[in-house]
């Protein structure tokens, strides 16, 4: 009977998350949708208005786009769903906390460089044309 309340208890907490996750354009309210809309469409519209160099301004987006792609989001997942956490040095055992630092500074380094080659690289594009 305790297992098959955890169970139904379980059941209820998933449904709940997934109700959460599941906000979309179907279920916004028409004036949530309308800024959004009106955040992008006057956002292009101004770069569109102020950018006389095509390449200048897809140099730009492609190259803050691709370092967080390549990056930066997929350390920050693999450090979000990892087994250890962050805080490798909360961890009692010494063992554990080799491991969790074994598992964290790779994916941490490759993040903070990517943070930090993204403005490089957007100054580098700007200082070129």
């Amino acid at each position: 009977l305790k297992m098959r309340k955890k169970i139904l208890n379980d059941i209820e907490v998933i449904h709940s998350f997934e109700e959460e996750i599941s906000y979309n354009v179907e279920h916004a309210s028409k004036a949530s949708h309308l800024l959004f809309s009106s955040v992008i469409f006057f956002s292009t519209l101004a770069i569109s208005m102020f950018v006389d160099n095509l390449g200048v301004a897809m140099s730009i987006i492609g190259s803050i786009s691709s370092i967080n792609l390549a990056f930066v989001f997929p350390n920050i997942f693999y450090i979000k769903v990892c087994d250890y956490h962050y805080a490798f040095w909360k961890y009692h055992e010494t063992k554990e906390q080799i491991n969790a630092f074994l598992a964290i500074w790779p994916p941490a380094f490759l993040s903070i460089f990517g943070i930090f080659m993204c403005p490089y690289s957007v100054i580098l594009t700007l200082s070129e044309n």
